[in-house]
């Protein structure tokens, strides 16, 4: 007390000079205009101490006129004097407190700044005299003040909002130790304003110690708690003020909600990093942001680690997750740190997926202006949770088994102009499968799906459709980028064996594509999978090679079936078919052309070699007519058919509209039983036997034109006769006209006839001609054509 009574007295006595002495020395050190309104002395604003107060201080650089921004004012500021130094004549001044103030440093566009006030005043003439006297400020405080740096030329704005702001200081030699205590509201701490502000608008708690180091300019903290929008955080850090100033700051913290840790950080990066929601607080959360004070963007580096969490993407949404991930802004060392060179990645997945258990070792997310995902991905799953993944329209999963094990790169949000990417394997087994568009269903399935990049494979898929049983493998190229731009332009090639083929069970395949029973579609948990899905069946072209050890449809049976086979659309074209049927061999080619729901139109062109022709004229019903059936004919076909006509979608009615033409020939021949000719017995040659009659090669051209069938003249070489017929045969009816000339050589003895073709173009000379026209009931009848009536028709 006596010394503060002494000091008391001292300085009143003294005040005049005190407060000349602090204007002098304000005025003196700095370059700019400075204006003090008052200055007294205060003996209680930090008693024991003395404080001289000053009221209503400003300092203005130069060129505060034309950029209105003061370098600094204050409603109060008081500056601590301790007596004891005052009366020893050191520099008294120990603590500075600063109350409703600003610091606002300031450079525009075109490099100009006020920190220039920040520099020593010198006067030009002036020797300065060194000065012994040593300041030891111990204290400072700062209520209610707002600290600005705005540097526009750099894009930088660190802008603190000081609440309160204690520090205690501690000199050495060496270093200087600061205790603080504080409560600062930071409306920005932006490296590039262009990008945005860390930590905008955030209140930090905190009461912390960080050190000076002189020799190294260099200010450090170790493991500070700071509090942060109310969550603690553990902050350790440097901060280098040397020529190329530099910072390098760590943050860590536990339990956070992960929105709310988006905030602490720049917009682009909350941008980037909301591509992923996370429910439940993150367990763990490191930073390392480090990078230039003076310009340029920052290195951000994040890790945190989730367990048994709920996460949210554009890709998928998992419950039960658990991941380790990290965040960069410089995936590629040396590259701008910006969006499009930073990252996502989370290794150790594990979550559920609409009830599938899913794991991923690694899941990257890179170009967050433009997304990329890669990630390997494991499941086994039912097949029946995949109705509801995919909620298509084409297909409906019954039962059965599967596994993925795959790894993906692609957009993650959708995006046709970006190739995806998938190599891998999904695999199946014991399954059945329901194919809507025709009404198949599929049991016993089971097989592997191949990817390799944009390519997809098929692979010993084996199943059962309507009792036949299948083998199947395929292949789609380039089908994961056109699936998304043209799904119209997906060639698929397709392998089908089978040792039993049924057409008779398969007919719906020749049908008009139905959603059948299933109308509409659940809403698809893989965004729009679904619909490509159904947009491949419903539109990809089909490249289709068949192999069957046997075939039947209806009456018809084959053996060694092999066929290639083109599905553009609903159109089917026969490139090549080859079978074994009747003892001999045929090859087929052709197309249905779709005309409406109910009719193909076809070109078919059929090429037999040495088939039983009895066989082969039940097999296909006669052709459709019933002048000579399969009942009346025996021999060795080789034909070639070219026909067009109007096909059922199910193969069940008649074919209609048939036009074109049938080369054939006959070897080995027989006509058994064919009543026109046995009636030719009840007129003539009653000894010879018209029930059998054998031929030697038979030979001749039909063209089929409006259901008629038009005979060009054909020499018979028979057991019984010598023929020649010519005419029309109608499929109707009414329009037969059959003529048939019988050479008077048949009275000839025919026991040793050798039977050998003489020619179409023979005459035959002397003959009998007989026409052959419907009669009342609709059949035909032949009778003698005494004048030569059909050949003068013609």
């Amino acid at each position: 007390m006596l010394v503060y009574t002494i000091a008391y007295i001292y300085v009143v006595a003294k005040k005049k000079d005190i407060i000349t002495q602090i204007k002098e020395q304000v005025s003196d050190k700095l370059n700019g205009e400075v204006q003090i309104a008052n200055i007294s002395l205060s003996f209680l604003a930090s008693f024991p101490s003395i404080s001289v107060k000053l009221e209503q201080i400003s300092i203005r650089d130069t060129l505060y006129n034309q950029h209105k921004h003061p370098f600094f004012e204050a409603e109060r500021i008081y500056a601590s004097i301790s007596a004891i130094n005052l009366i020893k004549r050191n520099n008294p001044l120990n603590g500075i407190r600063v109350e409703n103030g600003q610091l606002y440093i300031y450079t525009d566009t075109s490099g100009y700044t006020n920190s220039y006030l920040l520099s020593p005043k010198s006067t030009p003439g002036k020797v300065k005299k060194p000065s012994t006297a040593k300041t030891e400020i111990q204290s400072i405080k700062l209520i209610n003040v707002r600290l600005v740096l705005d540097d526009r030329r750099k894009k930088k704005l660190y802008d603190f909002a000081v609440n309160t702001f204690n520090c205690k200081i501690n000199n050495s030699d060496s270093t200087v130790a600061l205790k603080t205590s504080n409560n600062i509201l930071i409306h920005n701490f932006a490296f590039n304003t262009a990008l945005g502000s860390y930590v905008h608008e955030t209140l930090l708690q905190a009461d912390f110690s960080v050190v000076l180091n002189k020799s190294r300019k260099q200010l450090s903290f170790e493991d500070i708690e700071v509090n942060l929008k109310g969550h603690p955080y553990t902050l350790s850090g440097t901060f280098s003020f040397t020529q190329a100033p530099t910072f390098a700051l760590k943050v860590s913290t536990k339990d956070v909600n992960y929105e709310e840790a988006k905030t602490l950080l720049t917009p682009k990066i909350q941008t980037s990093l909301s591509l992923v929601k996370i429910e439940k607080p993150v367990n763990e959360v490191f930073a390392d942001i480090s990078g230039p004070l003076n310009g340029g963007n920052p290195l951000v580096n994040i890790r945190w680690k989730v367990e048994d969490n709920s996460i949210v993407s554009p890709f998928a949404s998992f419950t039960e997750c658990s991941l380790d991930g990290s965040f960069t802004n410089e995936l590629i060392v040396g590259l701008p740190r910006k969006d499009p060179n930073s990252r996502l990645q989370f290794h150790n997945f594990t979550g559920n997926f609409a009830g599938l258990k899913v794991v991923s070792e690694n899941i990257y997310i890179d170009n967050l202006v433009y997304p990329t995902i890669s990630a390997d991905i494991k499941t086994d799953f039912d097949l029946t949770q995949l109705n509801d993944i995919l909620g298509t329209t084409t297909l409906d999963l019954h039962k059965g088994r599967g596994s993925v094990d795959l790894t993906y790169t692609g957009p993650l949000q959708h995006n046709s102009n970006r190739n995806t990417s998938i190599n891998g394997k999904i695999s199946f087994s014991d399954g059945t499968i329901m194919y809507h568009p025709h009404g198949l269903p599929m049991t016993n399935v089971s097989g592997n799906i191949l990817f390799k990049k944009t390519d997809v494979y098929v692979t010993d898929f084996r199943g059962n459709v309507q009792g036949n049983k299948l083998v199947m493998n395929g292949s789609g190229k380039n089908l994961l980028a056109l699936m998304n731009t043209s799904p119209g332009k997906i060639l698929l090639d397709w392998n089908i064996y089978s040792p039993s083929l049924n057409l008779n069970t398969l007919t719906s395949l020749l049908k008009q594509r139905t959603m059948g029973a299933k109308k509409t579609a659940t809403k698809s948990k893989l965004g729009s999978t679904a619909q490509n899905i159904d947009e491949i069946v419903n539109q990809a072209n089909f490249r289709l090679n068949v192999k069957a050890d046997q075939l039947t449809f209806k009456k018809f049976t084959a053996t060694n079936v092999k066929a290639s086979i083109g599905l553009i659309n609903e159109n089917w074209i026969l490139n090549t078919v080859s079978l074994q049927h009747a003892g001999g061999s045929m090859a087929i080619s052709g197309n249905l052309t779709a005309k409406n729901s109910k009719y193909y139109g076809s070109n078919i062109k059929v090429n037999m070699q040495n088939v039983d022709v009895n066989k082969v004229m039940d097999a296909f019903n006669d052709f459709g007519q019933n002048g000579i059936t399969h009942k009346n004919l025996r021999g060795k076909l080789t034909s070639t058919v070219d026909i067009r006509m109007d096909i059922d979608r199910d193969l069940q009615g008649t074919p209609q509209d048939i036009n074109g033409y049938v080369d054939f020939s006959l070897k080995n021949g027989a006509l058994l039983h064919y009543a026109p000719l046995e009636k030719i017995q009840q007129v003539a040659f009653k000894k010879r036997n018209f029930s059998e009659i054998y031929f030697a090669e038979l030979k001749d051209r039909l063209d089929i034109k409006n259901k008629e069938i038009n005979l060009n003249r054909m020499e018979i070489q028979s057991t019984v006769l010598t023929l020649y017929v010519e005419g029309v045969y109608s499929l109707t009816g009414p329009n037969t006209d059959i003529g048939i000339q019988i050479p008077l050589s048949n009275l000839k003895n025919r026991d040793d006839f050798k039977l050998e073709n003489k020619g179409a173009d023979s005459k035959g000379g002397a003959s009998i001609y007989v026409r052959g026209r419907p009669g009342a009931d609709g059949n035909v009848q032949f009778k003698l054509d005494l004048f030569k009536k059909f050949r003068k028709k013609g």
